[in-house]
């Protein structure tokens, strides 16, 4: 989640939000801790979720590092393991390649449609100044 989109994400919401949300709070009495946790992280749910499904969807597909990091076989990731459907000839078998990769969207699809209503929520929210 820390990433530069994440960081541009949070950004964009911090900025957009009225500054007299802060400012009332500090007239009752809050401090900043208490006007950042009572405030402003419950106003930011929806971009917190849409970052922690960006980065679901980005760990789900990562490539590279698992590739580096795991040199046996038995323990790769789905998408390294998509490599590994040959057929007799030694060639890449497109059958078992496609099927393999639509069994493998099935967990991020799932992910996606239960938290929809949220990722959509917070990106037209960080979009509007």
């Amino acid at each position: 989640m820390f990433t530069v989109l994440g960081t541009f994400l949070m950004r964009q919401f911090f900025v957009s939000q009225p500054a007299e949300f802060a400012e009332a709070a500090r007239m009752d009495g809050a401090n900043e801790w208490r006007v950042f946790t009572r405030i402003y992280l419950p106003l930011a749910t929806p971009v917190l979720s849409a970052l922690g499904i960006l980065a679901f969807v980005w760990s789900w597909n990562d490539y590279e590092t698992p590739l580096v990091l795991i040199s046996n076989p038995d323990k790769y990731t789905l998408p390294l393991s998509l490599t590994n459907f040959v057929d007799e000839q030694g060639q890449i078998a497109p059958g078992l390649t496609m099927a393999a990769s639509v069994i493998s969207i099935v967990p991020v699809l799932l992910v996606f449609i239960v938290l929809q209503r949220r990722f959509i929520a917070a990106m037209t929210h960080t979009g509007i100044k």
